[in-house]
């Protein structure tokens, strides 16, 4: 499609949002809607997806950094019991917290959402779908 990372925050990953997502693997959901999705919705649903670059939201990429250093890497939770166990559940939660107040204080402030949606060429979100003309 484009030269984006395949990873990062982007626009309208699903037709009713939200408005910010982020991605592991933005190809894998375009390969999907390629797969998936029927025919006559394809080009919109690539079109709304944007990459969001860092210079826009630059704590929200911060706090995600925070929960995946909290996170760790990947390994077996389940052979983590007891107290171990705990203290992992309670900073990867409080991390997580933190990146859902900041994801949340994005997606409410509609100064830094116009700016995020004038990346979408010819953009259709109505506030609840990117495909308004179809809502019965």
């Amino acid at each position: 499609m484009t030269d984006t990372p395949p990873r990062g925050f982007f626009t309208l990953i699903h037709h009713d949002g939200p408005v910010i997502e982020w991605s592991d693997d933005i190809t894998e959901r375009r390969r999907v809607i390629d797969r998936n999705k029927p025919e006559h919705e394809r080009a919109t649903r690539h079109r709304c997806i944007q990459y969001i670059p860092e210079s826009m939201i630059p704590a929200l990429y911060a706090a995600w950094a925070e929960y995946q250093l909290a996170k760790g890497p990947d390994c077996d939770y389940e052979l983590a019991t007891g107290i171990a166990y705990a203290e992992y559940e309670r900073v990867t939660g409080l991390a997580y917290a933190t990146y859902k107040r900041v994801l949340m204080d994005r997606l409410n402030d509609q100064t830094v959402i116009s700016r995020i949606l004038a990346l979408i060429p010819d953009c259709p979100w109505n506030g609840a779908t990117i495909f308004p003309l179809e809502e019965g």
